[in-house]
């Protein structure tokens, strides 16, 4: 038995996750990121940091004594200074790419839910971010739902809460991405 095509209806395209399962959206040709790669770049971010929190560590161990107090202030300054730079270098990609360090170094980054368009700063801190760090302040509760957030990545579209608070995907970065609101009428091809 054959069916009429709804020409009305919106475009579909699958999407291809890490574990071969097929996810239906708008951009053809997509890939999500894969759960070891998430996992990887945020490793990475966090390494970056801890690198910078050296310094500020053996400061604070150098300001016991009068002898060393100046050369820990110092260390403490230049990681200060450091952490903010990379906190800067960070906000700035988030908004051009949808990346961070981590996430450029793997080749991923964060796109809207329809698989294409960049995410805006809002979506990223106040959506994505700022929800699940306020939870994660609640004493016992607050840890059990950042658990929650991040053991979601295992149902099937490979999403944490996160995601779905902000209706965003992590992909594999392809290197193109469309400066549009929403999706567009390009269909063919990558799809981005």
């Amino acid at each position: 038995m054959q069916t009429e095509q709804d020409f009305y209806a919106a475009p579909q395209a699958t999407l291809q996750s890490d574990h071969g399962g097929m996810i239906q959206g708008y951009g053809a040709g997509a890939m999500l990121a894969s759960r070891w790669t998430r996992l990887g770049a945020r490793m990475l971010d966090g390494l970056i940091y801890f690198v910078i929190a050296i310094p500020f560590i053996v400061g604070l161990l150098l300001l016991d004594s009068n002898e060393t107090m100046a050369i820990g202030g110092i260390a403490m300054g230049l990681s200060g200074i450091l952490g903010l730079g990379v906190a800067g270098v960070n906000i700035y990609m988030l908004y051009d790419r949808g990346q961070t360090l981590g996430r450029k170094a793997l080749g991923i980054r964060i796109v809207r839910g329809d698989l294409r368009t960049k995410v805006d700063i809002f979506r990223l801190f106040f959506l994505r971010f700022l929800p699940v760090y306020l939870a994660g302040l609640i004493p016992f509760i607050g840890s059990l739902a950042q658990l929650g957030n991040y053991l979601i990545i295992f149902g099937a579209d490979q999403r944490c809460g996160h995601d779905y608070i902000a209706d965003t995907h992590v992909i594999v970065d392809t290197g193109y991405m469309d400066e549009v609101t929403g999706p567009t009428d390009d269909y063919s091809g990558l799809g981005f």
